[in-house]
C-alpha cells in the first residue's frame, strides 16, 4: 500500500505518466464528489481495478494532456487533497497524485510519511529543454501561440529540485525515473 506522488515542472511528463499508467488497468471508473469550490459533484478522480495489478485510486482531473490535481486550487485545497489521498489510500491501498502546486510540496508528503504510510516521491528526470518543447507542443495542440518566455517554468523546475535534500533529510523515500521508466517502475510495484 504506497502513496505515490509524481513530481516534475510543466511539460515534464507528470499526467502522461498517470494516463499510461490508468490504461494499463482493465476497469478505470471516474469517481465524482462535490467539492468545497463546487455545489454539484465533479470527478476528482479514478478507481482502477485489474486482475494483475493491485487496485490504485488516481486522484486528479484528466480529461485533457494536463492533468493531475492542479484543478483543485481553492483556499484550503490542500488540505482537502491531503484527506482524500488519506480516504483513498484506506479504500484502495495505492493511491497516485501529481500537479505542478504539489510538485514543489514537501511538508505535506512528509506529514504522510510521519503518519507511517507509505510514501514515495518519483522526481521525473526531464531536462528543462525537453520540458519546454514539451509546454510548446501543448500550447499548439490548444491553439495557442508558443511560449517565448519560459521563466515560470524554469523557476518551477528549481522550486522542484530544491525538495529533494529536503526529503532526504526527512527521510521521506523518493527516487529519480524519466519519461521511459517510470511508467514501467510502477507497474512493477503494483504487480507485486
Amino acid at each position: 500500500m504506497t502513496i505515490y506522488n509524481i513530481k516534475g515542472t510543466n511539460g515534464s511528463g507528470k499526467s502522461y505518466a498517470v494516463m499510461a499508467i490508468m490504461g494499463a488497468y482493465g476497469v478505470v471508473e471516474s469517481v465524482e464528489v462535490t467539492r468545497p469550490d463546487r455545489k454539484a459533484p465533479t470527478v476528482i478522480g479514478y478507481s482502477c481495478k485489474d486482475g494483475d495489478l493491485q487496485n490504485l485510486f488516481v486522484l486528479g482531473q484528466y480529461k485533457t494532456t494536463c492533468g493531475g490535481c492542479d484543478g483543485f486550487s481553492w483556499r484550503g485545497s490542500y488540505l482537502w487533497i491531503f484527506e482524500r489521498i488519506r480516504e483513498y489510500n484506506r479504500i484502495y491501498g495505492n493511491v497516485i497524485y501529481e500537479g505542478m502546486t504539489l510538485s514543489g510540496d514537501r511538508n505535506w508528503i512528509s506529514g504522510l510519511s510521519y503518519e507511517g504510510l507509505g510514501v514515495e516521491a518519483i522526481y521525473l528526470e526531464t531536462t528543462l529543454e525537453d520540458c519546454h518543447i514539451a509546454v510548446n507542443l501543448r500550447r499548439a495542440e490548444k491553439g495557442k501561440e508558443p511560449l517565448e518566455d519560459f521563466s515560470r517554468v524554469d523557476c518551477k523546475y528549481k522550486t522542484v529540485e530544491r525538495g529533494k535534500p529536503i526529503l532526504t533529510e526527512r527521510e521521506v523515500p523518493w527516487v529519480l525515473k524519466t519519461r521511459d521508466t517510470i511508467v514501467p517502475y510502477i507497474l512493477e510495484k503494483l504487480s507485486e
